[in-house]
Parts: structure tokens; sequence; C-alpha cells
């Protein structure tokens, strides 16, 4: 058997296939391969770079093979004091080759690990196991912790960093790079970390923008969308409303509400949740001052949350559409609304919830004392209402407010505080500075100082000294 026969039977045997397949491949007949092996016919040179094609080498590694494979058999017949030499050429020749054989499995593309639906269900368990540490231990322990690198869980925590922006804005800035700390280590492939990696960088953004830094939320929105559009999500994930959503609040922030809209609607489109992205367009449209299109959209999102169970969402779309409606002077509706908030809150024991009714309820009032500003209060089933007013009432937190208001007299007399005589002048309540009196030092004084009505009317029905505080009217995506 000649050389050519032994290393058509080397090269299948290191190929590991069968006659049949190694045939397919270099385009012979079965029988062909066969005779090569028995040494019945001579096999080509191109026969045999294609056997060695099969194998992943080449046919002159092959051949080197072989050579060392003679020498160790002649090696024993050899004559000499001992065989280290025919041995150490041996040991030499397969080292060399199993180093090429290990560089080629490392240039071997590794199998894409595509990510799991399950991982999602499986994310709210590991949040609450993560949740009780300190911001500097979660990282620590994500760091360390293979289990807790999901996508799944990257996206809880994206979303328990929106929902912590509008109570506490340094948790919920420690949360999202959290989610942005859990993207990086994520496995998978390339394309699809980068969009987990944008992902999670939309929702830092989104803190920059609670946090007022406009420019700087800017561009980390920008960076967001050139790492979510240069990944991939083959398996649909994400939801891609989201970060379009996220952006239109920057945008609407910025005073940009044109371009806010226009990704409202595409968030809409294309989002798995649009419902979110139509409460934003509801207070986007009140922003505008289009309260008609505010309540058109904010019930079309109240349709689409009556099954949902997101009992979060839907107090915020009944706080958005109380106040829509008190702009569109549908003031008896937002009585409706307030009640009905009212008491989800106190069940809940949500006390932004509260506060926000408590917001609602105070714009109700200060509308009823303008219509009715002496002496017309009737008590009726415990509440305090304008007389004559079936459906306009002021809950017992208001009552009690307004109880030493109205003994009679009108509310420009003494026994009505100055803040809510400001609230109860015939100027409407655009936010503008009330017209100044007395002298021209005076007028100079009240134009710097004196707020608009919300700041105004908080501070002299509340009574906790909170003019100078954001309006807790909205709370932030």
């Amino acid at each position: 058997m000649q050389r050519e026969h032994l290393l058509a039977r080397l090269l299948r045997a290191l190929s590991g296939k069968s006659q049949e397949r190694i045939s397919e491949e270099i385009g012979l007949h079965p029988s062909h391969v066969a005779q090569f092996e028995l040494g019945l016919v001579m096999p080509a040179p191109k026969h045999l770079e294609r056997l060695a094609a099969g194998a992943g080498i080449t046919l002159r590694e092959a051949e080197e093979i072989l050579s060392l494979y003679e020498a160790f058999r002649r090696s024993p017949r050899q004559r000499g004091r001992s065989a280290g030499e025919p041995l150490d050429r041996l040991v030499e020749g397969v080292r060399i080759h199993t180093g090429a054989a290990y560089r080629r499995v490392l240039n071997l593309p590794l199998p894409e690990i595509l990510p799991k639906p399950e991982e999602r269900t499986r994310a709210e368990e590991l949040w609450l196991r993560l949740k009780e540490f300190s911001a500097e231990e979660r990282r620590a322990v994500v760091r360390v912790a293979e289990e807790l690198q999901t996508w799944g869980l990257c996206e809880r925590v994206c979303a328990e960093s929106v929902i912590e922006a509008s109570r506490d804005v340094e948790r919920a800035a420690g949360l999202a790079q959290l989610a942005r700390e859990i993207a990086d280590r994520v496995v998978g492939s390339r394309a699809w970390r980068d969009r987990l990696r944008g992902y999670a960088a939309a929702h830092v953004a989104n803190i920059l923008r609670v946090s007022g830094e406009l420019k700087a939320a800017d561009a980390g929105f920008e960076r967001a969308k050139r790492l979510w559009c240069s990944g991939s999500d083959p398996s649909s994930l994400l939801d891609p409303g989201r970060l379009l959503d996220l952006e239109a609040s920057l945008r609407r922030d910025q005073r940009r509400l044109g371009e806010a809209l226009a990704l409202l609607e595409e968030a809409i489109a294309v989002g798995h949740s649009p419902a979110r992205a139509l409460v934003n367009k509801g207070f986007t449209l009140e922003v505008m001052g289009e309260p008609e299109r505010a309540i058109e959209a904010l019930l079309q999102a109240e349709a689409l949350l009556e099954n949902k169970g997101d009992q979060r969402l839907m107090n915020i779309l009944s706080c958005n559409l109380g106040f829509s409606f008190c702009q569109a002077g549908r003031y008896a509706e937002a009585a409706q609304v307030a009640g009905r908030v009212g008491k989800v809150a106190i069940a809940m024991g949500d006390e932004i919830l509260a506060l926000r009714v408590a917001w609602l309820e105070g714009r109700i009032a200060a509308e009823a004392v303008q219509k009715r500003p002496a002496g017309c209060w009737n008590r009726r089933g415990g509440n305090l209402r304008p007389a004559g007013c079936g459906t306009t009432w002021l809950s017992p937190f208001w009552r009690r407010r307004f109880s030493f208001w109205t003994r009679g007299g009108s509310p420009k007399s003494r026994n009505w505080p100055a803040g809510l005589r400001r609230c109860s002048s015939p100027r409407r309540f655009t936010g503008r500075p009330w017209p100044p009196c007395g002298s021209s030092r005076k007028r100079r004084s009240a134009k710097r100082s004196r707020p608009s009505w919300p700041a105004a009317f908080w501070e002299t029905c509340c009574g906790h000294g909170r003019a100078q505080e954001p309006c807790p009217r909205q709370p932030q995506h």
C-alpha cells in the first residue's frame, strides 16, 4: 500500500465522517473512497486536498502527521543507546500540531445564546432578593452572581427606576446605574447586548431629565439611541416604544412639544404598551393647552388599561384626567375622578398619590371659592359643598381648611387669607403674576416675589410652607 492510500485513510479517520458523507463532500462515489483506502485506486492530489479540507487541516500537515507516525513505528527497530531522539521529534511535532489546532478552535465563532422569555418571569423573584441591599451592595452582588446577570432583571430594575423617579431621585439614579451594570454583564451576542445597553442607557438619561439636567439628558439619549440602533432583538423582548416615550418626556421638558407628540405617536404605533404612551400624550396635550384632546387620549388609555392590572399607571391616568377636566372647565367630572382616586390612595397608603389627589381637590376647591365667595356653603353628608351644587364637593380635608373662612364676608375681607384672596380674584388662573397694588416700590417687589396661583394656593391651603417646592401635579415618566 502506497503513501497516498495511507493518507486517504488517515484523513478520513481525522474527519470522523463516514465514506458516504466524505464522498459527497469531495464529489465522488462512495466506492471510489473505499478503493482509495484499500489501495486499489491511486487518489489524485486534488482528491487528497479535498479530504484534508474535510478534516480541517492541510495536505502538508497530514503528510507531517503520517511521517511522525512512521518514525514512531520505526524507532524501536533503530539501533542506538536510546530512543530519546525520535521521541523528542515526535513530541515536538505533536506540540506544533496541537498548538495549531488550539488556535483554530479559538478562532471558531461562538454559538449565539438567544435571550429567553422565561427570564422576565424570574426577574421579579430576583428583584425581591436584591432590593433589600443598599446601592453599593447591589452592584457588588451583581458583579459576582451570574444568576443576576439577566436581561429580565435589567428590564425590571429599569422599571423600578421610573417608579422611584417621582419619589426619590437619588435612589432612582442608583437603580438606573444598576440596570446599566447588569446590561454590561449579560451573556449573549454583541448585537443583543448593544440593544440591552441602549435600553438601560435611556433610563439613565431619564433620571438626568428628572433632575433638571436637560443638556446631559439629551446627550445621554443620543448615546442610548446609537446603542439601540446598532443592536438587534431577534425575539422582540424589549419594548421599542419605551425609549420613544422617555425621549418624548425630554422633548416636552425642553418645550419642543411638536417633536414630543410625534415621538409619542410612533410609540403608540410600535410599542408593547400603547396605554403608557397615551397617558404621556394626554399630559403633553394638556401642557400645550388642548385639554379636550388630552381627555380624549386619556380615555383611550383608560379603555386599554381596564384589564391590564397596572394600578400605578391607572392612578397616574386618573389624576391627569382630573387635571385635564379642570383645565377644560369640567369641574364636576374632575370632582368625581378625585373622589374615586382618593379612595384608592387611602386603601393603598400611597402618600405621593394622596398628595396629588389633594392638589387636584385644591384646584377644584379654588374654582368653587372663586365662583361662590360669600356665605354660600352648605353641609351635606358630612362634607362641605357650595350651595346649589350637587357634584362639586369638598372632602373632609378641605372642609377643615375652609371651615373658618366661610363664616361670612367676602373674599376681600380680613377673614380670608391673603393667598386665597388672590386666588379668588376675577383674574383667571393663568400662572402669570397677580396685578400689584400700592406704591411703585411695592409694585416692583410684588412683581419679583409673588408666586403664580398654584404655589400661592398650596402655601395658603396646606399651611406647610411649600410655596417654593415643585408642584406634585405630575409624576415623572
